[in-house]
């Protein structure tokens, strides 16, 4: 299917995959082999392999994060940008209208059911190991088990709220996301109502300056990436046609050595290290070429993961054979069950996999922290802990996933209204 057609979309999904694939070794990596995310293991030794930049983007996970509010700006947008350039902005205010009302079901839904079988896991202290070891980051971000049935019922309706009223929950750390990645979505379609009548072109300068806005304000990991998405699906769908048609073969191969440099200046922007950038000759420039175009107070390590993220989309815009790759069953399949991958694997981690390694034994409060000193075990447990969560993933998306999709779909049925298109009063 040629470029900017429907079948574009598939790349992405598979891009989706791998950015929960990069989210699940993060929290792996975090907890017991924290140094990793450093330059070096110290100031005089030197580093091991998965910490030199390119490799190390593997195991740091930020990036993962951003790709998810990348893909969220392209998905919200390539079907009405699709319409506007037809001509057709009656079915596009439709088409956002009905997604606009399906977004928040289907991200409410499944959240709250993770939430709730949280909240019943930690009254039956599936957490009690997590919160007494030593994996870092752990013992904070596991929930803690309330005296009484009627203190957990009012501690889990509460983080329903929080999720979504302050980003916080304590009883799914990953799903801080959640509140950003919802409003993100609707920057959005204020942006494409607002550009529905607007030239293409225009509208594309209008996405980039939106994203430079939300880099000079300090939002490298959402503002950015929603708006970026949105410039990504209107480039894939130019009313030239540029990209649509055969390639000379010098034309080709130009396209080839770009989408080289781009993937490799953004692999390596996206491989600054969380901390101790100054133990490391290139860490250290990167940093200081970074502070140079940054704003004032900036999030380096998520800037950047976000920077370096535009930077290889763009490397993967202009290569059709990596777009080949993302598109594999394999990878679609990661996309399909990313999502559930998100909700379930911390869940999973803090659960089954310190049970296998730390054991069932919980410390009183005389009693040390319980400590993991054979990390070489972990490769025994891991292989354990990846089948269980892509399997439960798989069982989730299939069985739960679709049933809140019929739900939101009812939803929408039930509530809007029965008209062939779909238009906006200030709309000529």
């Amino acid at each position: 299917m040629a470029i900017g057609a429907e079948g574009n979309v598939k790349w992405v999904d598979g891009l989706r995959g791998i950015a929960s694939a990069l989210v699940v070794i993060k929290h792996i990596t975090a907890a017991w082999f924290t140094y990793l995310l450093w330059p070096s293991p110290s100031k005089e030794q030197s580093p091991v392999l998965l910490q030199l930049p390119f490799v190390r983007v593997l195991i740091q996970g930020r990036i993962g994060v951003a790709i998810f509010c990348l893909v969220t700006g392209y998905v919200c947008s390539l079907k009405p940008i699709k319409l506007f350039l037809q001509g057709n902005q009656r079915d596009a205010y439709g088409s956002m209208n009905k997604s606009a009302i399906r977004r928040v079901p289907r991200l409410v839904l499944p959240v709250t059911m993770v939430i709730t079988l949280s909240g019943i896991a930690t009254q039956l202290g599936a957490f009690e190991v997590a919160n007494h070891c030593d994996g870092y980051g752990l013992p904070p971000t596991s929930p803690k088990r309330r005296a009484n049935i009627f203190s957990a019922i009012y501690a889990v309706i509460c983080d329903m709220v929080n999720v979504w009223a302050r980003g916080h929950s304590e009883y799914g750390a990953e799903l801080w996301t959640m509140m950003p990645i919802l409003k993100g979505a609707f920057w959005v379609y204020a942006f494409l109502l607002a550009t529905a009548h607007v030239q293409q072109r225009w509208r594309m300068a209008i996405a980039l300056g939106l994203t430079l806005f939300r880099w000079a304000a300090n939002d490298p990991f959402f503002g950015m990436q929603f708006f970026f998405g949105a410039f990504m699906a209107d480039l894939q769908n130019l009313e030239s046609g540029t990209f649509n048609q055969p390639q000379s073969l010098s034309s080709g191969r130009l396209r080839t050595v770009l989408s080289a440099l781009f993937l490799i200046i953004g692999l390596f922007i996206a491989s600054l290290p969380d901390d101790h950038f100054e133990w490391q000759p290139w860490s250290l420039g990167l940093r200081d070429f970074l502070a140079a175009i940054l704003p004032a107070h900036a999030d380096f390590p998520r800037f950047s993961s976000g920077f370096g993220l535009d930077v290889i989309v763009i490397g993967l815009h202009l290569s059709p054979r990596a777009r080949d790759i993302l598109s594999n069953r394999f990878f679609l399949w990661l996309g399909r069950i990313s999502f559930a991958v998100y909700l379930l694997h911390n869940q999973i981690l803090r659960s089954v996999l310190c049970w296998v390694i730390y054991g069932f034994h919980i410390p009183g409060e005389k009693e040390k922290t319980l400590t993991f000193n054979n990390r070489g075990i972990l490769a025994v447990y891991l292989p354990i802990y990846l089948a269980l969560t892509y399997g439960s993933a798989h069982l989730w998306t299939r069985y739960v996933d679709s049933w809140c999709a019929l739900v939101s779909d009812g939803m929408v049925a039930l509530i809007t209204e029965e008209k062939d298109g779909a238009s906006l009063p200030l709309t000529n």
